[in-house]
């Protein structure tokens, strides 16, 4: 996991900058910066919440089937 997500990390990156204005670059990444931080916590929040309620194994599918449709919607819209 940590190998596979330093290179998706770098390559998310990199398609951020190449989105982003270059005279604006520092707000941009700010936001992402916040957003991402942000996304994180509330997720290892709720996740486990989630998890307690409607069972480890259809969270771990909610979540999965989540993750599908982020990326369709990036490779989509992005």
């Amino acid at each position: 996991g940590g190998v596979a997500w330093a290179m998706a990390g770098v390559g998310l990156y990199n398609f951020i900058l190449e989105k982003i204005p270059a005279d604006d670059r520092a707000a941009h990444l700010a936001w992402y910066s916040m957003i991402s931080n942000g996304a994180i916590l509330i997720g290892s929040m709720v996740g486990p919440a989630l998890a307690g309620v409607i069972g480890f194994n259809t969270a771990l599918l909610l979540y999965g089937l989540a993750r599908v449709i982020a990326g369709i919607l990036i490779l989509r819209f992005g």
